[in-house]
């Protein structure tokens, strides 16, 4: 063997190697790296070493010939943008170890899309995707044999019944419980990549001759296929359901519309336009069909009504921190406190992924997610009609698979709000690897026409920041951003100190009276001067109102109330400002309806006005919780005996 041979054999496993590092560093963040609520992570960033590794691999196995081809830069650009969010998302943090968890899986999701897009022949990257398949199949065994069935109740119950029967027929393992969410929103990004190794043939990957034990890998796919399947039932996840089953139509429609891609490139557009329009009246339906199920109360309008009220909830949250997140990992304490003005934990994250990037990432990493997306559609424009059957019908899988995950995102985050982040990025990776794999097999004047100007693509890319940047802003970047590093400073403040466990000692009031929170006000001041951002006034007048400076919190609220604003926040605020400066009727008038009012209201009334004896908000209050409460049997007794303790005449009837 000569030293070229076994220089070549060597340069042949390094993908590999690259491969299984990522998987290896994947495994540990995984492992240590929290359940759906993030917690510090005791193994730290070390294993970034393992992602770091890969690039010198990668360069170290390639030969000329190979690598004639890069891959497309846009994703590295789009990928690197999102991690450079992430990181100024762990700066604006309020608990620095569990933004850092986070922060160490996503460098394991990028790390393993890097991996599988440095295979550099079809071979490796069949490997790469039989190695996918196993770990599809193995987490919905694993799904199957660890589920308790009784911890949470099935919307239904045949499904409950069916899947107590299987574990009662298996054996019992212990060990971590996978939330059943979280299973379905993993399984959708898998099972399209799953179904495409069924039609790619055995001996191209293995290095067997041709149909020689063809039909036993083909049934191993199709087993590994039907128990993925069977998880995804049994999850009873109705937002991975409906994704897989969009993605699955498009996917379908496409077949009908070009089962065989056109090469020539007047017909292939001819084609995209057809599916891009199929596609459009899809989401066009869909959009209908929700208005129409929320509008007429429809089967299902209750939950829909729920979603909205999370997403604009959530929206809101995140306009406070535009341009830095929130904080990796932790959505659920200041979206209770500055966005529903609740004093614990109400809920992990606002389902939809999407929102939940704004909130947590802010504008760039957001746009980072949604150009990533836009890249791989251009990709599998530029080569499918170029690729190989097999190769493309690969491509296909993973835009299904981005689609599935996308639509997904709009109605959940398992695959941002918990450890199933690791697999977010693994259908663009393989993209990567088979559009440069098409590129170096096709012909090169079809390679140049293919890639034509990239012009267009920048400059849609650019228009898609552009209007990101101006949406989230409010179209006021000054003082949005002034805004931002005010809510950065008052959440640092506030937070670190405050106990949602024990949030009556101190509670939220003592807090904003005990931390400094100068440079907050600083900021917000400045922001402010621009009425038509509400995140200053609103988190101005909260800390007037724990000061008890009541003539200013209403001041602050009026303006915003002035300029338009009705949000949720808004509406409680300027209720609380008007009623504890003795509007009562028009506070109450303001915030009836609203969910958290009357549980807000009554937990004011006593620790907020007449633990501290003042006795005339105190009658305020509870002269509007009788109002909003007209059954409540105690209301005016608590009304009598705090206006007599304030010295205030009886209230006329």
């Amino acid at each position: 063997m000569t030293a070229d041979t076994r220089s070549g054999r060597t340069r042949d496993w390094l993908p590999y190697i690259e491969l299984a590092l990522a998987l290896a560093a994947a495994a540990l963040w995984y492992s240590t790296g929290g359940a759906v609520w993030f917690r510090a992570n005791p193994i730290g960033l070390w294993p970034i070493v393992l992602v770091l590794a890969l690039w010198p691999l990668h360069w170290a196995s390639r030969r000329r010939a190979d690598y004639s081809t890069q891959i497309n830069p846009s994703y590295a650009i789009w990928l690197g943008m999102f991690l450079l969010s992430a990181g100024l998302s762990v700066w604006a943090a309020y608990d620095r170890e569990i933004a850092l968890a986070k922060l160490g899986l996503l460098f394991g999701a990028i790390g393993l899309a890097a991996a599988l897009a440095h295979q550099p022949t079809r071979r490796h990257l069949y490997v790469a995707l039989g190695v996918l398949s196993t770990m599809a199949a193995a987490l919905g065994l694993y799904f199957v044999l660890t589920n308790d069935w009784a911890a949470e109740p099935l919307k239904a119950q045949f499904i409950l019944r069916f899947g107590e029967a299987l574990s009662a027929a298996l054996p019992a393992v212990p060990g971590h419980r996978i939330s059943p969410n979280v299973v379905g929103g993993m399984l959708v990004a898998l099972l399209p990549i799953v179904a495409a190794m069924l039609f790619i043939q055995p001996h191209t990957w293995l290095g067997w001759k041709p149909g020689s034990w063809t039909w036993v890998v083909r049934a191993a796919w199709g087993m590994a296929l039907l128990l993925a399947l069977l998880a995804l039932f049994l999850s009873v996840s109705r937002g991975a359901w409906v994704s897989l089953a969009a993605a699955v139509l498009l996917w379908a429609r496409w077949l009908w519309i070009a089962g065989t891609p056109a090469r020539e490139p007047d017909r292939w557009r001819r084609q995209l336009a057809a599916m891009g329009l199929f596609s459009t009246a899809v989401a066009g339906a869909a959009l209908i069909a929700g208005y129409l199920v929320y509008t007429l109360e429809l089967p299902g309008a209750g939950a829909l009504a729920g979603r909205l009220a999370l997403w604009r909830d959530g929206l809101a949250l995140a306009q406070d921190y535009p341009y830095t997140g929130l904080g990796l990992g932790l959505f659920s304490l200041p979206f209770s406190i500055y966005s529903l003005l609740i004093h614990v934990g109400y809920i992990i994250y606002s389902h939809n992924m999407w929102i939940d990037i704004l909130a947590e990432q802010g504008i760039f990493g957001l746009t980072a997610l949604v150009l990533l997306v836009g890249t791989a559609v251009v990709d599998f424009c530029r080569w499918r009609r170029l690729a190989s059957a097999r190769l493309g019908l690969l491509m296909e899988a993973c835009l299904a698979s981005i689609i599935a995950v996308a639509v997904h995102g709009l109605v959940d985050s398992a695959l941002y709000g918990s450890r199933g982040v690791l697999i977010l990025f693994v259908p663009f990776g393989i993209m990567m690897a088979s559009a440069r794999i098409t590129r170096r097999e096709a012909n090169p004047d079809a390679v140049k026409q293919a890639l034509g100007s990239g012009v267009w693509c920048w400059a849609g890319s650019l228009v898609v920041l552009a209007a990101t940047f101006m949406g989230v802003t409010l179209g006021r970047p000054m003082a949005a951003w002034h805004a931002n590093l005010g809510a950065v400073a008052q959440t640092k403040a506030e937070l670190q100190v405050y106990d949602p466990v024990h949030f009556y000692d101190p509670d939220l009031d003592q807090v904003r009276r005990q931390v400094d929170l100068t440079r907050a006000q600083t900021h917000l001041r400045r922001a402010a001067l621009s009425p038509g951002h509400p995140t200053a006034h609103r988190r101005l007048a909260a800390m007037a109102l724990a000061h008890g400076e009541y003539v200013q919190a209403l001041s602050c609220m009026q303006r915003a109330w002035d300029a338009g604003h009705r949000d949720v926040a808004t509406r409680l605020l300027y209720g609380d400002a008007l009623i504890a400066n003795g509007h009562v009727h028009e506070g109450v008038r303001v915030i009836r309806g609203l969910t958290w009012a009357v549980p807000r209201l009554e937990g004011q009334a006593w620790a907020r006005y007449w633990a501290p004896e003042d006795y005339e908000r105190a009658a305020y209050a509870y002269q509007a919780l009788a109002l909003l409460q007209p059954d409540r049997v105690d209301a005016d007794e608590q009304i009598a005996e705090a206006r007599r303790r304030a010295g205030l005449p009886p209230l006329e009837p």
